[in-house]
């Protein structure tokens, strides 16, 4: 297993990652995209909500966002996932070569919308953890 070293705040604010065509600086980015990616989902062997959601308040927590920031860390994780099922929507609709195969875009929305689904339904579980 590899050791996942989390950056402080003040160091997070000078690097550039990329991630999913997505580049980030900023604490609140970058626990954004750790949560919807890393610590949010809807699998039958994923953890419980709460557990999920005290994980996202360690990522949080880890990179000093404050009260704004964790208001708006679930908020964007929705709207990620949203915009993850419009992109590949409209991918089926683009012009040709494509990254992936026709047959496998449903699914990839389908996993898009789902994921979404549980994050909505699951709310209140991680705000009050990032209370």
């Amino acid at each position: 297993m590899t050791d996942i070293r989390l950056l402080p705040a003040d160091e997070m604010r000078h690097v550039r990652c990329t991630h999913n065509l997505t580049i980030f600086e900023t604490p609140h980015t970058a626990a954004v995209i750790m949560a919807w990616t890393w610590c949010i989902s809807s699998k039958p062997s994923a953890p419980p909500a709460a557990v999920q959601a005290a994980q996202v308040r360690v990522l949080a927590d880890a990179y000093g966002l404050d009260a704004t920031s964790r208001y708006r860390l679930i908020d964007a994780a929705l709207d990620r996932r949203a915009r993850n099922a419009r992109w590949w929507y409209s991918h089926l609709a683009g012009p040709f070569p494509r990254i992936a195969a026709d047959q496998t875009v449903p699914g990839r929305i389908r996993w898009s919308e789902q994921e979404h689904a549980y994050t909505s339904a699951s709310r209140k579980t991680f705000d009050t953890a990032l209370g």
